[in-house]
């Protein structure tokens, strides 16, 4: 017991260090993200490319057409008076009158074209893969993405 002293002691007062409460309450909201989507898209896009056999360092750019769209949900109501009908609509708010619109559905953005600068992208096999890969990431055809060898430094 007394060579498993000082573990034991060491062990308690991690887990009771642990256990204090942080002053907080509940979980905080994650922060708003700062970047804009494009940039994020392509920074995965590079950390996915990069992982190509053979590919090495890869840098992308990507051009947009819009940023994408966010449909909300809505209720439609008709009123009928004197004059007809009339139909109003509302978005729904989720959370009371102060919260978000509820959203239906995110339409993903559309690309123009994409530029793909790659290590490897002087050998062929590379050149396709890369091609390949940003197309199913986009949805651009393969004459609208262009892969570059990087130079060498």
């Amino acid at each position: 017991l007394e060579k498993w002293k000082i573990p034991i002691l060491l062990a308690a007062v991690g887990i009771g260090i642990l256990l204090l409460p942080t002053g907080g309450r509940g979980a905080s909201p994650p922060p708003a993200a700062t970047e804009p989507a494009e940039d994020t898209t392509e920074a995965r896009m590079e950390q996915i490319l990069s992982a190509v056999e053979g590919a090495g360092t890869v840098r992308v750019m990507l051009t947009r057409m819009d940023s994408g769209q966010t449909e909300y949900q809505t209720d439609v109501q008709t009123i009928r008076n004197a004059n007809g009908t009339e139909e109003k609509t509302a978005t729904v708010i989720r959370g009371g009158s102060q919260g978000d619109g509820l959203v239906r559905r995110v339409l993903s953005p559309e690309y123009l074209g994409a530029a793909v600068v790659s290590q490897g992208a002087d050998r062929p096999e590379v050149c396709l893969k890369l091609r390949r890969a940003v197309s199913a990431l986009t949805g651009l055809p393969s004459n609208r993405i262009t892969v570059l060898s990087m130079k060498k430094s």
